[in-house]
C-alpha cells in the first residue's frame, strides 16, 4: 500500500474513533454482544486479585501465547514472552490508539492469542480472536488482521465486485487454501473437512472447484495428496470473485479474515457450520447473509443445487451478505467493538 493511501486510511480511522462516546457505545448490537461476552462476570465483578490468578493460570497453560496489557494514563505496558509477535503488537497498537484518542480507564486485560483457545477463563476475562462456542470467560475481540487494517484488500474486492456482475460469475462453488484443520499424515486424514471439500471437487468438477494451495501439517509426507490433482496454484481473493458461490470452511480455527472478504465480494457464501466463532458471528443470520453447510460438508452439493435452482433468492442472500460486510465489518466497526469490550471490562473491575 502506498504511504499516502495509508495516511488517508489512518485519518479516516481516527475521525471515526473521535465520533464515538467511549463510556457508552451507541450500537445496540455491540452492546448486546459485549453484555453476552461478560455475563459470567457481571455479578461477581473483576478484582485485581482475580486478574492476577487468571494471569498465573494463563501463563502456565499458554506461556508462549498469552499477554497481559496494563493500561495506565493512555499508555499500554505489555507483559508477554513474545511481546513483538504481530498478534500482540497490533492489539497493543489498537488499545493505545483508543486510550489516547477517546480515553480509557486504567485497568489490566489479558489476551490468549492462540488460533483458538482450549480452556475456560475462570477468574477474570481473557480476550481472544476466536473461540469454541462452549467456552466461558473467553471474550471475543476483533482479530489483529482487521485492527491492523485491510483497507487495500477491501478496495480490491469492491472493484472486483463491480467488475463481475452476478450474471457473469461462474455457477460453481470455489475454494483455495492450505491443508489445515487436522493432521494429514494420519489414517483418518480424508475425514478432515478441507480434505472432504477437495475430494468433492475431484468427483464433481462441474459443481465444486476446490484445491489445496499449500501442503502443511503432515500433508507434505502424504503420498496420496501428491497423486492426481489435489493441489493447484493460489488464486487471489480478487480473482475468486469471478465465481458465484464461495465456500468458507474452517482450518485450525475459523477462517479469520477470509469470511469478511467473502461476504464483501457479493458472491453467495456457503459457510460451514462450526463450533468456532469470531466477534461478529452472532450477528450473522443463516439464509439471510449466507447459506449454511453441514460441518462435514455432506450437503454442499445440495446447497449448490438449491442456489442454481433459486438464482434470485441466492443473489438476494449474496447482496445481503455484502451489505452486512459494508455496514458491520469495516475497520472502524472493529475498533468500536474493541472499545466496547474494554469499557465493559473496566466497568466491572474493582
Amino acid at each position: 500500500m502506498r504511504p499516502i493511501q495509508r495516511l488517508f486510511d489512518q485519518l479516516h480511522l481516527y475521525r471515526e474513533i473521535h465520533g464515538w462516546r467511549a463510556a457508552h457505545p451507541e450500537d445496540e448490537a455491540v452492546r448486546t454482544a459485549v453484555h453476552r461476552e461478560l455475563l459470567s462476570f457481571a455479578d461477581r465483578g473483576i478484582t485485581a486479585a482475580a486478574i492476577d490468578r487468571q494471569w498465573a493460570a494463563l501463563s502456565a497453560q499458554e506461556p508462549d501465547l498469552s499477554a497481559r496489557f496494563t493500561v495506565r494514563g493512555g499508555r499500554v505496558r505489555v507483559e508477554a514472552r513474545r511481546p513483538r509477535h504481530e498478534r500482540v503488537r497490533w492489539t497493543v497498537w489498537a488499545i493505545e490508539r483508543l486510550a489516547r484518542r477517546v480515553g480509557l480507564p486504567d485497568h489490566d486485560v489479558l489476551l490468549n492469542y492462540r488460533d483458538v483457545p482450549d480452556g475456560d477463563a475462570e477468574h477474570a476475562p481473557v480476550l481472544c480472536f476466536c473461540r469454541r462456542r462452549r467456552l466461558t470467560g473467553m471474550v471475543l475481540i476483533p482479530d489483529f488482521e482487521i485492527l491492523r487494517g485491510e483497507d487495500h484488500l477491501s478496495r480490491q474486492i469492491d472493484r472486483a465486485a463491480s467488475r463481475w456482475p452476478w450474471a457473469d460469475r461462474q455457477r460453481i462453488a470455489f475454494w483455495r487454501g492450505a491443508t489445515t484443520g487436522g493432521t494429514f499424515d494420519q489414517p483418518e486424514w480424508a475425514t478432515i473437512p478441507r480434505a472432504r471439500l477437495v475430494a468433492l471437487s475431484r468427483t464433481n468438477p462441474d459443481v465444486v472447484n476446490a484445491r489445496f494451495t499449500r501442503l502443511v501439517q503432515g500433508a507434505e509426507s502424504n503420498a496420496a495428496l501428491r497423486v492426481g490433482d489435489w493441489s493447484a496454484p493460489e488464486v487471489s481473493p480478487v480473482d475468486s470473485v469471478a465465481y458465484r458461490y464461495l465456500v468458507d470452511v474452517d482450518g485450525n480455527s475459523s477462517s479469520w479474515s477470509r469470511l469478511r472478504w467473502l461476504l464483501r465480494s457479493g458472491s453467495l457464501v456457503l459457510k460451514q457450520e462450526s463450533e468456532h466463532e469470531q466477534w461478529y458471528y452472532p450477528q450473522l443470520v443463516p439464509w439471510r447473509h449466507f447459506l449454511p453447510v453441514a460441518p462435514d460438508l455432506s450437503d454442499l452439493l445440495d446447497r449448490v443445487a438449491w442456489a442454481r435452482a433459486h438464482d434470485a433468492e441466492a443473489q438476494a442472500i449474496a447482496e445481503e451478505g455484502r451489505r452486512f460486510a459494508l455496514q458491520r465489518l469495516e475497520r472502524p466497526n472493529a475498533f468500536h467493538h474493541l472499545l466496547a469490550v474494554l469499557v465493559g471490562i473496566s466497568a466491572l473491575s474493582a
